[in-house]
């Protein structure tokens, strides 16, 4: 597929898809609120050093592979990417693979709600929060093995489909990657999740997460950002997300 021809995202989706505030409800949290996943970008100069200023009980550990799916422009610029469609290929340590369409919505007003058809398919909607970069997603996820399913799923391209005016093939698409992941996770620590990325020939990047309601969202990350300057983390005067990071290391 040497071009490919993409109609702008409809941002707007409603028409795509039927969805209802009520049924909203069983797609997040336990009690009904919706989520956002706070984001802090950490210029530290190693993930040992993060953690001895985080001073927190490690749970766990887990070692992660990506790959991203896209279309470069003539340009040098994503075409996916740049109408808000990622596509992420991710496996573990653990030989478990995890496939996921995500789609950039214009709000909260624009979350939508869509029936799996499996029951290994996890669909969710959330905001995503790097300082005052907020944007929206509504995703879907599968798990699958590699060896023996395709990567991505005939409900994952009916999803990206609606979201366009016509259909779009998946395979045809160019891999970026695989980047490494290290992942760790802490007991009692509000939720937090570190992450260390290391790109191909080149030196790692650092990130800090953490999912709460989202009405408590804006609050939640002032405190959370007053607590990591309170353990003198160095937090990136520049907030961009792990996607964009990756993408402009391929893009060179």
């Amino acid at each position: 597929m040497k071009k490919l021809l993409i109609v702008i995202l409809l941002f707007n989706l409603n028409s795509a898809f039927s969805y209802s505030k009520n049924s909203l409800k069983n797609d997040f949290t336990s009690d009904g609120s919706l989520q956002s996943e706070l984001h802090w970008s950490l210029c530290e100069s190693s993930s040992k050093e993060i953690l001895r200023k985080l001073d927190l009980e490690i749970t766990n550990k887990e070692e992660r592979s990506s790959i991203f799916y896209d279309f470069k422009n003539p340009n040098g610029s994503y075409e996916f990417y740049s109408q808000g469609i990622i596509l992420r290929l991710r496996s573990s340590a653990s030989d478990e693979s995890t496939s996921t369409v995500k789609v950039k919505v214009s709000g909260v007003n624009a979350f939508i709600k869509e029936d799996t058809s499996s029951n290994d398919e996890k669909y969710k909607c959330e905001e995503d929060r790097y300082r005052d970069k907020i944007n929206y997603f509504c995703s879907l996820s599968q798990s699958f093995h590699p060896q023996k399913e395709a990567r991505f799923s005939k409900h994952q391209k009916t999803f990206l489909n609606k979201s366009y005016a016509g259909s779009l093939e998946i395979e045809g698409l160019t891999p970026f990657g695989p980047v490494s992941n290290t992942v760790w996770t802490f007991h009692r620590s509000k939720g937090f999740v570190l992450e260390e990325v290391t790109l191909p020939h080149s030196t790692s990047f650092y990130e800090l997460s953490v999912r709460v309601s989202l009405s408590e969202a804006e609050e939640r990350y002032k405190e959370y950002s007053g607590l990591l300057l309170e353990k003198k983390l160095n937090i990136c005067p520049v907030q961009e997300s792990k996607t964009l990071k990756i993408l402009n290391f391929f893009q060179k």
